[in-house]
């Protein structure tokens, strides 16, 4: 209860007398006061705005409760230089670790001349407004267009070209090259292209063509049956793939499922030794 000269009081409904219907009398809630054994008697109303005004305290004061301040752990095990720290993870540790590549590189930027940074003194670079835009980053979409910013600086300097993986794609030598193609997906239906390049075999890798799709862009790589399926699609007009189309394809995914239980099992099987025995060293930074 609220009482204007002395404030809140605790209290509690101890009985309650039910309404009379024949006198017209309500209810009455009986209230036993904890601080100092006052009693009183609240109608319906009274003990119900009680209620609520105590449901409004607690909630307050619990709100109120301090949360105590936890130990910081620190891995005693290892060299203060070498253990991580809040700013070696999330956000400010992508920053950081960007920021201490900038540094590594912006020496060897300055001696080729790579204009990164300014030549007079006093003006400014792209160096000073990548670094402005790197401290201010609160994104990792902003950092991965910085990082994509200083990988161009670097490659504009190289004097090579550009090494791939893959053997390039040949142009000629084989007669489905310029073929045009149908395939067909599910849910989604007939998609025709062109067959624009192929690959001999080499060693234990069957030939493979290249086909792009009509809207140039989507593109993918087709063994040699799968090619041929694609060509005969489009040249007889299909609606919908073959049965044998449908056979083969169903072998095809019947040979990759397997081949995926047998990398599942023996990563299970990795798995089912224990963890590593790591050094004391490398325990110090789990």
């Amino acid at each position: 209860r609220i009482f204007p000269e002395v404030g809140p009081s605790i209290g509690k409904i101890t009985r309650w007398l039910p309404a009379d219907e024949s006198s017209g009398d309500g209810a009455l809630f009986h209230v036993v006061h904890d601080a100092d054994g006052d009693q009183e008697d609240l109608e319906e109303v009274e003990a119900e705005q009680a209620v609520s005004n105590y449901r409004e305290h607690e909630a307050n004061r619990l709100a109120e409760v301090l949360v105590l301040e936890q130990p910081k752990y620190s891995n005693m095990r290892e060299k203060k230089a070498m253990r991580l720290t809040p700013a070696h993870l999330g956000i400010e540790g992508c920053k950081n670790e960007l920021l201490e590549v900038e540094e590594f590189l912006a020496p060897l930027l300055r001696k080729v001349g790579a204009g990164w940074e300014p030549e007079g003194r006093g003006a400014e670079g792209p160096r000073d407004a990548w670094l402005i835009s790197c401290r201010s980053a609160d994104t990792i979409k902003e950092l991965a267009e910085l990082l994509l910013n200083l990988e161009e600086a670097v490659h504009s300097l190289q004097s090579t070209d550009e090494k791939t993986e893959r053997k390039p794609w040949r142009k000629d030598g084989h007669e489905f090259i310029g073929k045009p193609t149908r395939r067909f997906f599910e849910g989604y239906g007939a998609s025709d292209g062109r067959i624009t390049g192929w690959l001999p075999a080499d060693a234990d890798d069957p030939p493979l063509w290249h086909m792009i799709h009509g809207n140039h862009e989507d593109e993918e790589d087709l063994d040699e049956r799968e090619a041929l399926f694609a060509i005969q699609n489009y040249e007889k007009d299909r609606c919908a793939p073959t049965q044998e189309e449908l056979d083969y394809l169903a072998e095809w995914q019947a040979r990759a499922d397997a081949d995926a239980s047998v990398d599942a099992a023996a990563e299970s099987a990795v798995h089912a030794e224990g963890p590593p025995d790591y050094t004391e060293t490398e325990r110090g930074f789990l």
